[in-house]
């Protein structure tokens, strides 16, 4: 039911509204990967690093993968998708992309590439017979995870005796990389399940449900976590909806074929970037993007915030009445034809869930 609201919202969506939410997919993508990696920061840090103002953390982890070289092979997996939305935010945010380089051995964008490399191969080489069904299919996944050298999540080390001061080796095991399943088996299930654009799940596959107490509860997590994912989104999906309409309300004294709405597109979706990315992502003059962020602040929609000395712009959002003022037609609003399909395709899946559970 969670991943048909989702199908179905992705499906009559407008395109603005899926650059949005593909922003929001991309940033989460990245966030979920670098902690999971062991990186330790707060989303304004986050932000302040990807726009080359900080270091990500004071002290990098010992065994993480160096963090820019993961977020550049992760939009660069990204971007080579098939679709439009998705894709071209993920060129957009590699160009954009100022995080300071770490100093290493010159073969980081290797390792996250061997990694990337091997959740494709892994998904793609589960069983076909289980591909229509998404619990079967969750099933193989996780049997093939628990029996891999790379994915496999580490076995929780046994807390020391007293006394006992012998160093255990899995104290400084390096987490598994479930992130690039999240984004390999998320572009599988799209291509499966039809979505409208293949799309990464950040957050979908969780150490603790592949690994636990009992098969049966394995049976239940997993399903779970992938519901929670899957309204996390649809609630994502219904945000961009809004902000896209915002984005491209008209605005007095500015022209028709202005790009200022693709500069709210990015803040909406991705979060506070500096006017010098956006020069780089949007392929625009300093010039021009000055001009198309004044146009932002005549309306108030534009906050600043200063960190070593630059500016990162993000969105603020206006007063109620602003956004309620936007045209009721806009290309981001729903049809009622289109939320009638909407509406027939959930009963639709009521009635294929109800008759399973009687046959089951």
């Amino acid at each position: 039911m969670a991943f048909g609201r989702l199908a179905g919202g992705l499906a009559f969506c407008s395109e603005a509204a899926l650059r949005v939410f593909a922003g929001r997919v991309l940033r989460q993508t990245l966030i979920d990967a670098l902690r999971q990696e062991g990186h330790a920061f707060t989303d304004l840090r986050f932000h302040a690093w990807f726009s080359g103002l900080t270091t990500l953390s004071d002290e990098p982890p010992r065994h993480a993968r160096p963090a820019r070289a993961l977020c550049h092979t992760i939009l660069t997996e990204i971007t080579n998708w098939s679709g439009s939305a998705l894709p071209f935010v993920a060129a957009q945010l590699r160009e954009a992309m100022l995080a300071p380089s770490e100093i290493g051995r010159g073969d980081e964008h290797e390792e996250a590439l061997r990694i990337v490399n091997a959740a494709r191969v892994l998904t793609s080489t589960l069983p076909d017979t289980h591909r229509q069904d998404l619990f079967a299919d969750i099933t193989s996944l996780r049997d093939a995870l628990s029996a891999d050298l790379d994915f496999a999540p580490p076995e929780a080390t046994p807390p020391p005796l007293p006394g006992d001061r012998t160093l255990k080796a899995g104290a400084t095991t390096a987490p598994a990389p479930l992130w690039a399943i999240d984004i390999a088996y998320g572009r599988r299930l799209s291509q499966t399940h039809r979505l409208r654009i293949a799309l990464p799940f950040p957050g979908l596959i969780r150490p603790s449900a592949i690994v636990g107490s009992s098969p049966s509860s394995l049976d239940i997590m997993q399903p779970q976590a992938m519901r929670e994912v899957m309204e996390r989104m649809t609630e994502w999906l219904t945000d961009a909806a809004r902000l896209a309409a915002f984005a491209h309300q008209p605005v007095h004294g500015r022209r028709a074929n202005s790009r200022a709405p693709t500069i709210m597109e990015l803040l909406a979706g991705f979060g506070p970037l500096r006017s010098r990315q956006m020069e780089t992502a949007l392929g625009a003059t300093r010039v021009g993007v000055a001009g198309m962020i004044a146009s932002w602040d005549t309306v108030g929609a534009i906050s600043r915030t200063t960190i070593s000395g630059s500016h990162l712009l993000s969105l603020r959002t206006p007063a109620t009445e602003t956004t309620q003022d936007a045209p009721p037609h806009s290309d981001a609003a729903f049809s009622a034809e289109a939320l009638d399909d909407y509406n027939a395709s959930l009963e639709a899946i009521d009635r294929l869930l109800s008759q399973r559970h009687f046959r089951d």
